[in-house]
């Protein structure tokens, strides 16, 4: 005997209910990977500032720098050559907000770290300047800014280098 095969209600379901996951994992896939190149820009743009910070006094563009507004954004770092403050604004992000900076010093008040990063493509500040400047000796980057911001740590002392270099394998 022959039989007869059916497609009934819980096959069409199924069927509807694993086409529309693939759907969303291939969007989300494809999101993440539009959104990757502006974290990546972000972080080479954090390791450009960082070295003109370090550098003490660069001439920025004046398109570059911050403006302040009557909202409390706080002072451009620098707006002609000079020194730069111990933390502030500078610059612009892939996503048009300013990049923030920290200047992290030692118990002898010497400059040890310097924290540069983005608030991120949701633009909300989800790390402290305070807690950074608790957490930078300990924490790794990846895990030292908060929800989605971006940055970069950049030692600054001499004795801290040494002793990362001492860490850090080097491989061939």
């Amino acid at each position: 005997m022959k039989e007869i095969q059916n497609f009934s209600f819980l096959d069409l379901f199924s069927t509807i209910g694993l086409f529309s996951m693939s759907l969303v994992a291939i969007f989300l896939i494809l999101w993440g990977r539009l959104r990757d190149p502006e974290v990546q820009k972000a972080v080479r743009t954090a390791h450009v500032l960082s070295g003109q910070l370090v550098a003490g006094g660069v001439q920025v563009p004046v398109d570059m720098i911050s403006e302040p507004t009557a909202k409390g954004d706080r002072f451009p770092a620098s707006v002609t050559k000079g020194l730069f403050l111990k933390e502030g604004t500078i610059s612009k992000d892939p996503w048009g907000r300013p990049f923030s900076y920290k200047f992290i010093f030692s118990e002898q008040g010497e400059p040890a770290h310097l924290l540069v990063w983005s608030y991120g493509p949701n633009g909300r500040q989800e790390t402290r300047g305070r807690e950074l400047a608790k957490r930078v000796a300990y924490i790794t980057p990846e895990k030292l800014f908060m929800g989605d911001d971006v940055g970069i740590v950049r030692v600054l002392s001499p004795k801290l280098l040494a002793r990362e270099k001492k860490q850090v394998p080097i491989e061939n």
